[in-house]
């Protein structure tokens, strides 16, 4: 075994607590298991480097499983920068108490820290795992907030929020079944949202590359048409798209009070 002491300081560089703990906030904390590992291996701790590494993936299972068993509300009322934090703060910790002297000493003595480049290739590829872990997650969350009902003949389900009622749920997932919208065995949901002033706003599910079609113009006004006739009051329609980062939304229509 080679230890840091009888390996020059120029062979082999080190990854600050500052790096390692920046790249776990911004990429998850298998970014930081891996940083803290190569540092121990580094240092001649190759116990502690597989320990850390080990403990960091057993961890991010099991957080994103807790997580997955934690109910949508729970979840909807945790904010966003508490995990960020707990991550960065645990890692620069370990840091701290594990390998702050001998960094020290390494730069003290002319060695190099880890490279920019080299954190932000483990960063990414660290939120590409990670993303994989917690796709049972993103696929259990609702595609809309609040509450919803499911409609018999199509199993589809439309969600209510604001001052819209559950009796305007299943008018608009009748409308949008006869207009064939929904359909058995499909995955598409919607939302229908009412607001102090009296307007109704339909938010529906439409893929970002057919918003621009005259044809879908053409089936948006019928729809609001006949959302206005059941509810009795102007209504407008949101198509929304989902990307990687959020979903992108447009108002398409507002007709009954204009």
């Amino acid at each position: 075994m080679i230890s840091a002491d009888e390996t020059e300081v120029s062979t082999y560089r080190l990854y600050t607590n500052g790096a390692i703990s920046v790249a776990t906030a911004f990429a998850g904390p298998l970014a930081g298991a891996y940083l803290l590992s190569r540092n121990f291996r580094m240092l001649g701790q190759p116990v502690r480097a597989r320990r850390v590494l080990w403990g960091g993936v057993a961890f991010t299972v099991g957080f994103f499983g807790v997580l997955y068993a934690l109910p949508m509300r729970v979840l909807d009322s945790i904010p966003e920068a508490l995990f960020p934090a707990f991550f960065g703060a645990a890692t620069a910790g370990i840091v701290e108490k594990y390998q702050k002297e001998a960094i020290k000493a390494h730069l003290d003595a002319g060695g190099k820290k880890g490279s920019k480049l080299a954190v932000a290739g483990v960063a990414i590829l660290s939120m590409i795992i990670t993303l994989l872990i917690a796709a049972p997650l993103v696929l259990k969350a609702p595609p809309f907030d609040g509450k919803h009902v499911t409609l018999e003949a199509t199993g589809a389900e439309v969600y209510y929020g604001g001052l819209a009622s559950e009796a305007d749920a299943v008018s608009l997932g009748q409308l949008l079944e006869q207009r064939e919208y929904f359909s058995p065995g499909g995955d598409r949901s919607a939302k229908i949202e009412r607001g102090a002033d009296g307007w109704y706003n339909v938010v529906l599910e439409i893929e970002r590359p057919f918003w621009d079609q005259p044809a879908l113009a053409r089936q948006l006004d019928g729809i609001i048409r006949d959302v206005e006739v059941a509810v009795g009051a102007p209504a407008q329609v949101t198509a929304r798209s989902y990307t990687l980062l959020e979903p992108e939304v447009r108002v398409f229509h507002k007709l009954g009070g204009e």
